[in-house]
């Protein structure tokens, strides 16, 4: 399956690649994701629908947008959940990993289980979160991890033509 990932600063929006066409995914009914990350004081982490859940509960603190955080992130910096460390390399993993969970079992998409996946992962309207090659190769990276293979190509300030001098794969 091939898709287009828009992570955007509050939410996700996936669209797939259909014989020229790019409907919106939807999750549960509703064509975004949040973009969100929550974690509690065991250090358990929650992404996207399972963390917009929990976000407003006592002890399950979640950062207004996770990736304002990667602006001037290195490799290893990290991030304080609820008292605990966390490297956001590794918090966008997760959020991609589950992201694909999602779509195999809230979407419409009709993923199934070990179907192969590429996708082209966008980062628009914040120039300042990917005004560096070392921003764009943790989401490339990130995304690797999280998808176990799938083909992926991170992408900053795509128009609607696709040029922009902005992707890499």
């Amino acid at each position: 399956m091939r898709l287009g990932i828009d992570f955007g600063t509050t939410h996700t929006v996936v669209a797939a690649v259909d014989r020229g066409n790019h409907p919106a995914v939807s999750f549960d009914g509703v064509d975004t994701s949040p973009s969100i990350v929550a974690a509690n004081a065991a250090g358990e982490l929650r992404f996207g629908v399972d963390a917009a859940a929990v976000r407003h509960e006592p002890g399950c603190p979640a950062p207004r947008s996770f990736k304002r955080l990667l602006a001037d992130a290195g490799p290893q910096t990290e991030a304080n959940l609820a008292g605990r460390n966390h490297r956001l390399a590794d918090l966008l993993t997760g959020f991609l990993a589950q992201l694909k969970s999602d779509l195999q079992r809230r979407s419409n998409a009709g993923l199934a289980p070990g179907e192969t996946i590429e996708a082209a992962i966008s980062v628009p309207s914040c120039p300042v979160i990917f005004r560096s090659d070392a921003s764009k190769v943790r989401t490339k990276s990130s995304s690797a991890k999280a998808s176990n293979g799938c083909t992926t190509t991170a992408c900053r300030g795509m128009n609607t033509s696709g040029s922009s001098g902005g992707c890499r794969s």
